[in-house]
């Protein structure tokens, strides 16, 4: 996918094998305009992982993981809060958040185009 390639190419020393993951885990086991199948990659994402926690929803990152709508857990939250880490603090309109974000604008734009 030209994401891993973009971020192996700025980020060499980072592992992004948790991202890549969630991001093929996405299409592959489920269906792209499935508005359901969104919930294990969104949970990964920069600008939720960095800030979404401390939102109406979620006080703590404890109450974040234990969401029904998040497929995560606590040791691959703390493997993407370090991957993020010194890149984002999660603002969506940096550069790279909105790179993370293109297969979600993909799955929208799949959708749109089927409905």
């Amino acid at each position: 996918m030209c994401i891993e390639r973009y971020l192996l190419a700025l980020f060499p020393d980072r592992d992004w094998t948790l991202l890549a993951k969630k991001m093929w885990q996405w299409p592959v086991q489920k269906n792209w305009v499935d508005d359901n199948a969104w919930d294990a990659y969104l949970s990964i994402l920069p600008e939720l992982v960095m800030t979404g926690y401390k939102s109406e929803h979620a006080a703590t990152v404890e109450e974040y993981i234990r969401a029904p709508w998040h497929e995560i857990t606590r040791e691959e939250y703390e493997q993407a809060a370090a991957l993020y880490s010194g890149i984002t603090d999660g603002d969506p309109e940096d550069e790279f958040c909105k790179v993370i974000a293109l297969p979600l604008l993909f799955g929208k734009d799949l959708r749109r185009r089927l409905f």
